[in-house]
């Protein structure tokens, strides 16, 4: 796998008033307009009107009120960026967008994200040229958390905010600036990723006991993809064993199913332990 950060050449524009939460590809946005240079990426909108000198810092008294109407307005980035091999399956990834944000490469939303705590993801296969163009589109995130409808029970009792998901602090002025400061933007790296024949996706594991305690399983799971098969093609069988202090690991093996959609994978290994007999010299 190649991995290359896309962090230079960023630039951001503060979009019109009236631009439409829910709009689609800002053609007109993205090509008119007065953009600011990122001098350094990733960075929130505050950080970029920081480095321009627009704005001082937010955390000093007073100044969270004054650029409260950061997060009033709506906001987009775009980088051009250059790729190699335009045919490998590729994933763009995202480390960290704050929070609603519309994802369009050279013209074409391939993602909506919208939660600030996890990191995203957005398979691009097919979709890259030599030459790219990549927009991130942030509505106003204050328009947003007016426009939230919380459910009958919670109406009255809880803030509009609570339907964003965004660190609740951001909205109130507990142990910070008052009235409150709202970031926005992307806070973490934008990577493209691209893989050869096979990559893996997701990997987690799963342990589980009996009900004496006395015996258990750790099955490691791993989501990936084959773009061409070798021989027969999945590994079917393989045996594996560990052994550590008091501990014994047996019957391990693996298997490999297709999952539908072509050649995606899903793999397994599972590893049962069980308590070994005084003095670890076996299992009991």
């Amino acid at each position: 796998m190649n991995q290359e950060k896309i962090a230079n050449g960023w630039q951001i524009r503060q979009l019109p008033d009236d631009f439409p939460l829910d709009g689609g590809f800002p053609a007109e946005e993205a090509r008119g307009g007065e953009w600011l240079p990122a001098a350094k990426f990733p960075a929130q909108i505050h950080d970029v009107l920081r480095q321009n000198g627009l704005i001082g810092e937010p955390w000093l008294p007073g100044k969270a009120e004054e650029y409260a109407w950061v997060a009033q307005k709506s906001w987009l980035y775009r980088v051009a960026f250059s790729c190699g091999e335009p045919g490998r399956r590729s994933k763009l990834c995202f480390g960290g967008l704050d929070t609603v944000c519309r994802v369009f490469l050279n013209g074409e939303q391939v993602l909506y994200a919208d939660d600030s705590y996890v990191p995203w993801e957005a398979d691009v296969t097919g979709r890259l040229k030599g030459e790219n163009e990549l927009l991130l589109l942030f509505p106003s995130v204050a328009r947003l958390a007016d426009a939230v409808e919380l459910p009958a029970e919670l109406s009255g009792r809880a803030p509009k905010t609570l339907g964003i998901r965004k660190m609740p602090q951001d909205f109130r002025d507990y142990l910070g600036p008052k009235p409150c400061f709202t970031r926005v933007g992307a806070y973490r790296d934008v990577t493209l990723k691209q893989y050869g024949a096979a990559g893996f996706s997701n990997c987690w594991a799963r342990a589980s006991l009996n009900g004496a305690l006395d015996a258990g399983a750790v099955i490691f799971h791993a989501e990936g993809f084959l773009l061409a098969k070798a021989g027969n093609g999945a590994a079917e069988g393989a045996t594996a064993g560990a052994m550590a202090g008091d501990r014994a690991a047996e019957g391990a093996g693996n298997g490999a199913a297709e999952r539908a959609g072509g050649g995606a994978k899903e793999a397994f290994l599972e590893l049962r332990v069980r308590a070994c007999g005084e003095g670890g010299g076996g299992p009991a």
